[in-house]
């Protein structure tokens, strides 16, 4: 049975499934390396911390884990959420050639500043958070990273450690 330009050997149906998952990965990858990562964030803080602000790390409040992984599953789903949200403005964008990269792209960074944020303020309730301004640039730095093929590996850990830095490195020890 024919079906069109599906035809019966199945090759260009197989050929836009394989398209659709690799686009499919491509657009989560993000969102499951910070939430992988959101799970041993504590730990990587805390290696920070150790190393370069031994007396915040004395005071540090130990996250639990099922703390860790509540915030790894809200990472995933607003990152989910709000780029469905976004979905119509991608496409409207689209015919600017650039316009929906760049949305998804600050979309994306913004989301990321925040999850990291959360991640490092986690561990010192007592300090102030991050302003917005710190958390986007944050954000924009480790989205940076994510783009680029190899660093991309490394962004989660890197990026973690960053707003580590940026969260207690602007306060004395």
């Amino acid at each position: 049975m024919r079906t069109g330009w599906l035809a019966a050997d199945g090759f260009a149906g197989a050929a836009l499934a394989g398209l659709i998952a690799a686009l499919c990965a491509w657009l989560l990858f993000r969102a499951v390396a910070v939430a992988v990562v959101g799970l041993h964030a504590d730990r990587i803080v805390a290696a920070v911390e150790r190393a370069s602000y031994p007396g915040r790390h004395a005071a540090a409040r130990i996250v639990p884990v099922t703390q860790g992984a509540g915030g790894a599953i809200r990472s995933v789903v607003r990152a989910i959420g709000w780029n469905l949200l976004m979905l119509p403005l991608y496409l409207l964008l689209l015919a600017t050639g650039i316009g929906a990269p760049l949305l998804f792209f600050a979309m994306n960074a913004w989301l990321l500043g925040r999850d990291l944020a959360e991640q490092v303020e986690g561990r010192h309730p007592d300090l102030p958070p991050l302003s917005a301004g710190q958390r986007s640039q944050i954000g924009l730095v480790s989205a940076l990273m994510f783009l680029l093929p190899v660093l991309n590996l490394l962004a989660p850990v890197l990026s973690v450690a960053m707003a580590t830095h940026m969260f207690l490195g602007r306060r004395a020890d």
